[in-house]
């Protein structure tokens, strides 16, 4: 038999430290859980490793583990990671989280505002982030057409220039996508 083991995704590696820093009886952050789960994405083992190292940092330190915490003391354990480089996949997953939808939802067909939205987001973010053609996005999209990428990307533009709050979301997530 064979069977196709990949890498947890982001929300599994979030539940999985939060299982794990549960059994282990250490009282983390949610949002060390996050960091910890963006910046290590290979597997269940570095997960643990991370959060065992934590653990022991804190009691040594006699210090409650926070972000700044975790940040250095993981510090030469996540930096020796390879950095993820930016993938239409990637955008996609990360666009998905911030708009509370799926990346099924976002490559589908579905054409309704809540999900046409983020798509179009997406589309701009590879287009600005990623060496992609616009035929190349397309394909990354569900199969859409090109003349497809690059109306949502005018549209995206157009819509920043008109609302700041909106270019600033949009800045902010292209913010979060490189320094995941």
């Amino acid at each position: 038999m064979i069977v196709d083991i990949q890498k947890p995704d982001y929300e599994t590696r979030v539940a999985i430290l939060m299982q794990k820093a549960d059994e282990m009886g250490i009282d983390v952050p949610y949002e060390v859980i996050e960091y910890i789960a963006q910046s290590v994405n290979s597997n269940i083992r570095e997960l643990e490793g991370c959060l065992t190292s934590l653990s022991a940092h804190a009691e040594l330190m006699n210090t409650p583990i926070s972000l700044e915490m975790a940040r250095t003391s993981l510090s030469g354990r996540i930096g020796a990671q390879a950095p993820r480089s930016v993938t239409a996949e990637l955008i996609i997953e990360m666009v998905a989280r911030q708009y509370d939808t799926t990346p099924e939802d976002i490559t589908g067909k579905k054409r309704s505002q809540q999900i046409a939205l983020p798509r179009q987001v997406a589309m701009y973010i590879c287009r600005r982030m990623t060496p992609m053609s616009t035929t190349s996005i397309g394909a990354a999209f569900g199969g859409r057409d090109h003349t497809t990428v690059m109306h949502g990307c005018d549209k995206i533009e157009e819509t920043m220039k008109a609302d700041f709050a909106f270019k600033k979301r949009v800045e902010e997530l292209m913010g979060l996508i490189e320094n995941r």
